[in-house]
Parts: C-alpha cells; structure tokens; sequence
C-alpha cells in the first residue's frame, strides 16, 4: 500500500473526528475524488461517443436494408413480368 494512501486514510479519521464531515464530504474533498473524477468523465465520454456511434451504425443498418428490400422487390416483379412474357 503506498505511503500517500495510508496517510489518505490516517488524514480522513482525524479530519472527519474533528469536523464531523460525512465520509461524502470528506471524500469530494480528498485528492482521490479529483483523481477519480479526472479518469471517470473522460471514460463517460468516451461510453457516451461509442452509444451514438453504434445507434448510428444500426440506423445506417437498416437503412440498408431497406434498401435491399426495395431492390429485391423490383427485382422479383421484373422476373414476374418476363416469366409472363
């Protein structure tokens, strides 16, 4: 365990006796909420990018399809009418 956190853990016991700050407050104040948060946002966004990005592939997806769908329905109607011919 490194020295910086023992002395994390050794600081939060006497700053939340003497101050009587919830382990909440003590806790959005310590440097390890900053680090933290410093790696949580940047992985938020980049969740976030990869959401959107995949709704738009699905969207692009079936847009395709379609389509493909209206091409094999022509398709089929054309050989329809040859056969008929």
């Amino acid at each position: 365990m490194s020295t910086g956190v023992i002395f994390n853990i050794i600081y939060w016991g006497y700053e939340r006796a003497r101050h009587h700050m919830s382990f909440y407050e003590h806790f959005m104040t310590s440097p390890v909420a900053a680090v933290l948060i410093g790696l949580l946002i940047p992985l938020m966004i980049l969740v976030g990018y990869g959401l959107i990005r995949e709704h738009r592939l699905r969207y692009q997806m079936e847009e395709a399809h379609q389509k493909l769908e209206r091409a094999y329905d022509e398709l089929k109607e054309i050989d329809d009418l040859k056969s008929n011919i």
